[in-house]
C-alpha cells in the first residue's frame, strides 16, 4: 500500500491542480468516486488531507 503512495500523490496532486478552483466540490465528489471504487475525474478520498480530520 505504501508503494502506491507515490503514484497516489502524484495523481491527487494533479487533480487538485486541474480543479483548483473547484477545490470543495473536488472534495464532496471525491467521496462519492472513492465509494464507487474508480476516479474518473479525481483521486481518492484516502489522499484528502481535510477528510482525515
Amino acid at each position: 500500500m505504501l508503494g502506491t503512495n507515490q503514484t497516489d500523490d502524484r495523481e491527487w496532486l494533479t487533480c487538485l491542480i486541474t480543479m483548483k478552483e473547484n477545490i470543495r466540490e473536488v472534495k464532496e465528489k471525491l467521496k462519492c468516486s472513492n465509494l464507487k471504487g474508480k476516479h474518473d475525474f479525481c483521486c481518492p478520498t484516502a489522499l484528502v488531507p481535510s477528510s482525515r480530520s
